[in-house]
């Protein structure tokens, strides 16, 4: 059953748009984390592959500059 509401899926994402604005790869990876929690939770929206890449980037070894 999805219970992530659209008003939680604005939140999740503009959390992550502040997070990569800011270019801290902490608060991103964290950013992922929380919202990886909320999926678990209430469900993954079709795009949950945007925290996917995010994270990926953010970690060792990933594109994302300072």
């Amino acid at each position: 059953m999805y219970a992530l509401t659209p008003r939680e899926y604005r939140a999740l994402k503009s959390a992550l748009t502040r997070a990569l604005r800011s270019g801290s790869r902490q608060k991103v990876l964290e950013t992922c984390r929380k919202a990886f929690l909320t999926f678990e939770a209430l469900g993954y929206p079709d795009d949950w592959s945007r925290w996917q890449r995010a994270q990926d980037d953010a970690s060792v070894g990933g594109i994302f500059l300072p």
